[in-house]
């Protein structure tokens, strides 16, 4: 302490660990300076020291919390962002990082349409402005992004967006879920519908055709059993008739 006030002149809320008379540790605030004499020496010094430890313990609990928050955020698979009434981005999440070219730093304070490249701006920044306009959720499905996959296939997304309402502030966070596999899924389900209802169709065609088809190979074996030369009654009756 004396050193930094060789230094510095004086301490102004300079937070220290100090030891109580017990020996417990507290956090105190140093509000003090130098005292000189006449001929300039040091004879003392003279301030206040306040204990903040109640403080720092908040302040702590504080850190922990938003560390443990941003955990899960960064954790979810979802990409999530926060954006301020202005459209610009106060939210950044790990996945959003892996999504685009930016860092939450970096993506901080930045225009959403200039560094939200999976889609064309035109696609989303309707549905914000109405979300702030009626303060309600609105949702956006399957919205094919301008970033392909690996395979060079199209990807599909779900935005979800919520209105965000804070002390002196508002805005809005976005949530963002890549469909693309389920998307893939319903498109393969779709086709096998079809492919089933033609099948179906099909059957049935042949199940009319079959049944005057069943009628005319019937006439056409009595035919064929009365005119058969291979029997003896029909080779007297032809006989009998002259034929």
């Amino acid at each position: 302490m004396m050193d930094l006030l060789r230094d510095k002149k004086k301490l102004i809320n300079h937070e220290v660990e100090m030891y109580r008379q017990g020996g417990d540790v507290f956090w105190a605030s140093l509000n003090c300076y130098l005292v000189h004499n006449e001929q300039n020496h040091e004879v003392g010094v003279e301030g206040v020291i306040t204990d903040i430890t109640s403080r720092k313990r908040a302040q702590d609990a504080l850190r922990q919390l938003q560390s443990y928050l941003q955990n899960i955020i960064d954790s979810m698979p979802s990409i999530l962002i926060g954006v301020n009434t202005d459209l610009k981005v106060t939210l950044w999440n790990k996945r959003a990082e892996q999504e685009s070219a930016f860092t939450a730093v970096e993506a901080e304070g930045l225009p959403l349409e200039e560094i939200c490249q999976l889609f064309s701006p035109a696609l989303y920044l309707s549905q914000l402005e109405e979300t702030f306009r009626i303060g309600k959720s609105t949702r956006l499905r399957k919205i094919e992004s301008l970033k392909k996959g690996t395979d060079g296939r199209s990807r599909f997304f779900d935005l979800m967006i919520f209105p965000l309402s804070l002390a002196g502030t508002s805005g809005a966070v976005i949530h963002i879920d890549d469909v693309t596999e389920r998307t893939r899924l319903e498109e393969i389900m779709i086709q096998s519908e079809k492919m089933s209802s033609i099948g179906g169709l099909a059957a049935g065609l042949a199940h009319e055709i079959n049944n005057p088809l069943a009628v005319i190979l019937q006439s056409v074996q009595v035919l064929s059993r009365r005119l058969s030369p291979d029997l003896e009654k029909n080779q007297k009756t032809a006989e009998d008739l002259g034929t």
